[in-house]
């Protein structure tokens, strides 16, 4: 079981946490170029609502991130 950062816990095999892992991989991209190229063939792969979802999944895993900071 894991926890996501909006504190609901689901076992890792759930979607849910696969597409969390997937923004967290999109952060760790080393430019904003290489992250707005990835996002944009999740919109050209899945359509246009997924990868405005995706982004503001990435959005959110950065924020969360940037709050928990010590």
């Amino acid at each position: 079981m894991v926890t996501l950062i909006d504190g609901r816990v689901v076992c890792n095999f759930c979607e849910d946490w696969r597409a969390e892992c997937e923004a967290r991989h999109v952060l760790a991209m080393p430019s904003i170029h290489a992250r707005r190229e990835y996002i944009a063939g999740i919109s050209k792969r899945r359509g246009d609502a997924a990868g405005n979802a995706f982004a503001a999944l990435v959005r959110a895993v950065h924020a969360h991130r940037k709050a928990t900071r010590v």
